[in-house]
């Protein structure tokens, strides 16, 4: 049985988003070595300490999920996940930097976070499991 045509949306939105972040990863890495001047161990305690607070940020996107339109949030994300990918040329030092890609990651945890809602949501008990684990191969 086919998913609906709003969750192969989702699912296909979701792909989009892994790829994207799968294809910038090197690439950040470099970057932010050559434009902040950062050496290995330096750009990998900041890029996993805003992973850390992202996750943690992810507490507050699931109390945001529960309260807000789904719709809001996932436009809500995808704008401010484009916002911290313009603004990271702009930065010349590794705090203005952390705080764009904090910005990038927190929108993508909220992103995922609204999107299994809406999975949940959407979808029949019998189906969910079929659909999340579709997401997960996805990503």
């Amino acid at each position: 049985m086919a998913f609906p045509a709003t969750v192969r949306r989702l699912l296909a939105c979701g792909f989009g988003l892994s790829v994207a972040r799968a294809l910038v990863s090197p690439l950040l890495v470099l970057t932010l070595g050559r434009q902040l001047a950062l050496g290995p161990r330096d750009i990998g305690l900041l890029l996993g300490g805003v992973l850390l607070l992202a996750t943690l940020g992810s507490l507050y996107a699931g109390y945001l999920v529960d309260r807000l339109a789904p719709r809001r949030l996932l436009l809500s994300a995808l704008l401010l996940m484009a916002a911290g990918f313009a603004l990271l040329p702009f930065c010349r030092q590794p705090l203005a930097a952390a705080g764009a890609l904090l910005l990038t990651e927190s929108a993508l945890v909220l992103f995922g976070i609204t999107l299994k809602a809406l999975l949940a949501a959407l979808l029949p008990a019998a189906e969910r499991s079929r659909a999340f684990s579709l997401r997960y191969t996805l990503a």
